[in-house]
């Protein structure tokens, strides 16, 4: 997700909250499984459309992708990536603390409330806001990090899981999920999925440009 492009003029309603809609996750307890799981060539659960991985064999070595589009909270598109990186994941887990590290600071101005959450390594309610000449939008989510597997000083997976929870009803849908696997003292496996209805989110493959976007930053 690396930054919503909103291409038309919006008004001042922009502030505007958005309806209720049913969230992805409930971080009352620990979230340790992504929304989907990598399932090459396959389609998501409710999706119209199958899975379109862009390739195919060892996903540890290559980057893979799949996308497709979604029918409930309203519909929307979805996308997925799966990579390697060459750091271990201690230090990428640390890296996705920052959330520049996925969103653009040129786009999106944020804010970080760290809260402590029982089963959860780290837990951030972020604010932000995007704004372009007469137009600004502004949102609020929840990031949860857990350990899925391992301790805190010996992690073997760590599950991200975010969610847009309040704001601007140019987003009515917005969650995903990251999951960091280690794959020895040196590299990582780095599995991203996001489905999102938002204005400017015109193409499944948008949400993949996003992942792999952001696998480039972890492996500058």
């Amino acid at each position: 997700m690396c930054g919503l492009l909103f291409a038309v003029y919006l008004s001042p309603c922009s502030f505007a909250d958005s309806p209720a809609h049913p969230l992805c996750f409930d971080f009352s307890v620990p979230v340790k499984t992504p929304l989907r799981a990598y399932k090459q060539g396959r389609s998501a659960g409710e999706s119209k459309h199958p899975g379109n991985p862009k390739h195919k064999g060892n996903p540890t070595n290559i980057d893979a992708t799949e996308s497709g589009r979604f029918t409930h909270s309203g519909g929307g598109i979805w996308g997925s990536a799966l990579g390697k990186v060459e750091l271990p994941i201690q230090r990428v887990y640390q890296l996705l603390l920052d959330h520049y590290t996925i969103k653009d600071p040129e786009k999106v101005k944020l804010r970080v409330l760290p809260e402590e959450r029982p089963g959860y390594q780290d837990f951030h309610v972020v604010m932000l806001s995007f704004s372009k000449l007469f137009m600004k939008v502004n949102w609020e989510e929840q990031w949860a990090y857990a350990i899925a597997e391992g301790t805190s000083i010996d992690p073997k997976k760590i599950v991200v899981s975010y969610q847009k929870t309040t704001g601007t009803h140019f987003i009515p849908h917005l969650c995903g999920s990251i999951v960091l696997n280690s794959l020895g003292p040196k590299a990582t496996q780095v599995y991203l999925y996001e489905e999102v209805n938002a204005l400017g989110k015109r193409s499944p493959q948008d949400t993949v440009e996003g992942h792999l976007g952001t696998l480039h930053t972890l492996r500058q």
